[in-house]
């Protein structure tokens, strides 16, 4: 029976996982967008929003 050095495909396993999460935290990165300013979008202070889909609400402050 023979053994098999297989740190080199260890190796590059786990190179190809770091690039993968590389690419992925890259496009994470992309999806987050700047803060919005209520007020600028002609909102007021008092304002009441809600978020539709877990009828969350908030008030502009």
């Amino acid at each position: 029976m023979a053994i098999e050095d297989v740190t080199h495909i260890v190796q590059k396993e786990a190179e190809s996982v770091d690039i993968e999460a590389n690419i992925s935290s890259e496009r994470f990165k992309q999806k987050n967008r700047p803060n919005m300013n209520f007020i600028d979008m002609g909102m007021e202070i008092g304002e009441i929003l809600t978020f539709e889909r877990d009828q969350i609400e908030c008030s502009i402050y």
